[in-house]
């Protein structure tokens, strides 16, 4: 969350008619209060997945969710403006996720490429099973959003000023499985149109394949991939989170069955969106 705490999903499908679903979590990395479950996603719950935030204006903060099931909808949050404000004031954001908001649906319109944002919870579940299946991983970033369909093996990049979409394939190489966690990694102080102009990089997680799973990432710029770490065929078949620190210099991930965490760094001590040398490129499988 923009004030320092994580956000957990549940992969719960809820039983129709009951209100057993998972649940979207907050944890406190320091325990300052017990992990509780919050109003995004609602009381119903879902099979959620990832979740991220658009907070470059506060007074409008925006939650995201997808949920992995083909027809599962991307939800969209929006706190109460009320508590939202009292907790810009009092600097005390404990109560924002946790009081009834506002939540919608993305609905892609594929003629125009353009989407809109629909209280119908319908519409975003048939939109979801049309479009993107299985949502896995999301990020936000200067008012672009990414987020994967793990079945249709595709990246979409929605332009939330916009109202614009694009979709590209994450089928390539070793990366044979099905796109899962994606971690977006800019230099500090990008911009938004160098990110719509693929000036940057997506890094993926893999779920299944035929190898070893391992981390993955997409230069935007050439639109080609290549391998950042491979399991091999003696690790699980999926990797999961991602996540850097240290400007970038350190990478972090785990193979998800046996519970071992890797920490990886460049030998030159470069970033990781620094420059690429001696890269393994895939070609895009048809």
């Amino acid at each position: 969350t923009p004030w320092g705490t994580f956000i957990s999903c549940e992969e719960i499908k809820p039983k129709e008619g009951k209100n057993n679903g998972g649940r979207c979590y907050e944890v406190h990395p320091e325990d300052k209060w017990p992990a509780r479950a919050t109003k995004i996603g609602g009381i119903t719950g879902n099979k959620f997945e990832s979740a991220a935030f658009d907070s470059r204006d506060m007074t409008k903060l925006k939650a995201f969710v997808t949920v992995d099931r083909e027809g599962g909808p991307l939800y969209r949050f929006s706190p109460d403006p009320i508590v939202l404000r009292e907790a810009m004031w009092s600097g005390d954001f404990s109560q924002v996720l946790h009081v009834d908001g506002f939540t919608e649906f993305l609905v892609l319109h594929e003629d125009s490429h353009t989407f809109e944002w629909s209280t119908d919870i319908a519409l975003g579940e048939d939109s979801a099973r049309k479009h993107f299946p299985n949502a896995e991983g999301i990020d936000v970033h200067n008012g672009v959003l990414y987020f994967v369909s793990k079945l249709n093996k595709e990246l979409i990049t929605l332009d939330l000023d916009y109202f614009t979409y694009t979709k590209s394939s994450t089928k390539g190489g070793v990366f044979d499985g099905q796109p899962d966690q994606i971690v977006r990694l800019l230099p500090s102080g990008s911009q938004k149109h160098s990110e719509l102009n693929g000036d940057d990089l997506l890094y993926f997680l893999e779920e299944g394949g035929d190898g070893g799973a391992g981390v993955f990432a997409q230069d935007r710029t050439a639109g080609k991939f290549f391998s950042v770490v491979e399991g091999g065929d003696d690790k699980p078949k999926e990797t999961t989170g991602l996540a850097f620190c240290d400007e970038g210099r350190r990478m972090m991930f785990a193979f998800q069955k046996t519970g071992e965490v890797y920490e990886v760094k460049r030998e030159d001590n470069l970033p990781f969106f620094g420059g690429t040398v001696d890269v393994k490129y895939h070609e895009i499988k048809a």
